[in-house]
């Protein structure tokens, strides 16, 4: 994307009158500006690559999944470090911890997995009739 239209420079310029006083996502960014979320993150991209901006900080999605999306600053400078990728193992133990704080959220959990463990048993009389269940054929 290139940056030399009339429009693109007065997007530049609010993008960066924006960023000046505080570090913002794109998704953040993109009401102030008036543009789309997408629109957003290539100039701050594009203004990235050429060190108009830099990343001050990682902010984490609010919703869904915990992703990281760089918080831009106005200025050149050094980025923020990148924090580390949570392996699997570390995102359900973050995730059980959750789930154990709220007390409902728990109580469906652990009915969930004991529902999961059930094998579902066919009533005597309606296997003489039909015969065994599939999933009990090889039980026999």
């Amino acid at each position: 994307m290139k940056i030399d239209h009339p429009m693109s420079a007065r997007r530049v310029a609010a993008i960066t009158a924006a960023l000046a006083s505080q570090a913002l996502s794109a998704r953040d960014l993109a009401p102030l500006v008036f543009l789309s979320v997408e629109q957003t993150r290539r100039y701050l991209v594009q203004m990235h690559l050429d060190g108009a901006v830099r990343i001050a900080r990682w902010a984490v999605q609010a919703t869904g999944r915990e992703t990281r999306l760089p918080a831009y600053r106005a200025g050149a400078g050094r980025d923020a470090p990148r924090p580390a990728v949570l392996t699997s193992a570390q995102r359900q133990i973050k995730h059980v911890a959750r789930v154990r704080r709220d007390e409902d959220r728990y109580e469906l959990h652990k009915a969930r997995n004991r529902a999961r463990k059930l094998k579902t048993v066919r009533d005597p009389l309606v296997a003489a009739l039909f015969g065994a269940a599939r999933a009990q054929e090889g039980r026999l």
